[in-house]
């Protein structure tokens, strides 16, 4: 999709007004704020305390490569990229990028060009804002809002790979380059060189320091 004008980005930046004391949103560019170094606290904007806390808020912990949702509860967090295991970590990279469909009610994420998988699912239906927070000190965290989708079907060739997938199976996905069929097909098949034009609702590149 072509860029959208600045002024569609700006209707999906930071809210200045629902902040804690200690974020400051830059004046020249709405898209970035700034943390003050205060030890010893976690703050948020568009949001109190760590996201994920409670039952209206889901959250990735870029740390400990953790999903939380709703803990406050008792709800057990979860490993994300689910492939990890207990033993492993996973770097993120200073920006990726977060995909919210809501036509099927899912959260996910793309690292440097590499579909993570669902994050989260159940969302259709809700009203729903990006939320960050943060403890670093003098930590700076960008939004450039991409774009979404208006609900539509699907073009063909998207119904066409999701029966295929379908069909194939999840545990069988890997061997899809075993088939007699062109490379560019194998490679649609895998959603491979399609993370950063994926059809999304939401899209948004976060960067954080």
């Amino acid at each position: 999709m072509p860029p959208i004008p600045r002024e569609a980005s700006l209707k999906h930046a930071w809210n200045a007004e629902d902040r804690s004391l200690k974020f400051l949103c830059f004046k020249d560019d709405k898209m970035t704020f700034h943390r003050q170094p205060v030890a010893q606290s976690t703050d948020g904007i568009r949001g109190k305390g760590l996201v994920g806390s409670n039952d209206q808020s889901w959250g990735w912990d870029l740390g400990r490569n953790k999903l939380y949702h709703n803990t406050r509860q008792g709800n057990p967090d979860i490993t994300y990229p689910s492939l990890l295991n207990n033993n492993e970590t996973f770097v993120v990279p200073d920006k990726f990028y977060v995909v919210l469909d809501m036509d099927e009610g899912t959260l996910a994420f793309v690292v440097e060009g590499q579909y993570l998988g669902v994050a989260f699912r159940n969302l259709k239906g809700k009203k729903l804002f990006l939320i960050v927070s943060a403890v670093w000190g003098n930590c700076e965290i960008s939004i450039r809002y991409i774009g979404g989708l208006d609900p539509a079907p699907l073009p063909l060739m998207d119904s066409c790979r999701w029966i295929i997938r379908h069909a194939v199976g999840k545990q069988r996905l890997t061997r899809l380059r075993e088939l007699n069929l062109p490379q560019s097909v194998i490679q649609y098949l895998l959603y491979h060189g399609e993370a950063s034009s994926r059809s999304t609702n939401v899209t948004s590149e976060l960067r954080h320091g």
